[in-house]
């Protein structure tokens, strides 16, 4: 009896530092000096944090090197080779990637 009382003690303790333990678990969105930015859980596809989310922009380098470290890993893994070919769509192909819009053909 008296370790269940110890025991109460102790966690009644520690009482006060748990909502706060609760809290600091899912950060709040960054701060951050960047026109937009979205992070996805890739499981659930649940948006975790974002900014500007809908707005058209050019892909930031950090997500064309997670492009190319996808497809080199694919090639490492034997399911893409670098003679496969890629297909790409028409509007893909239109796009005029330094200026960041696409020409559409009426």
């Amino acid at each position: 009896m008296k370790r269940l009382a110890t025991l109460l003690i102790f966690a009644l303790s520690l009482a006060p530092w748990w909502p706060a333990q609760a809290q600091s678990i899912v950060p709040r969105a960054p701060d951050l000096d960047s026109r937009g930015y979205i992070l996805m859980d890739h499981h659930s596809g649940r948006i975790l944090a974002a900014l500007n989310e809908h707005e058209h922009l050019e892909p930031a380098s950090i997500t064309k090197l997670m492009t190319a470290y996808a497809a080199f890993r694919a090639i490492g893994s034997g399911q893409l080779k670098l003679t496969d070919t890629v297909p790409v769509s028409e509007n893909a192909w239109l796009a005029d990637v330094h200026r960041g819009e696409y020409a559409r053909q009426h």
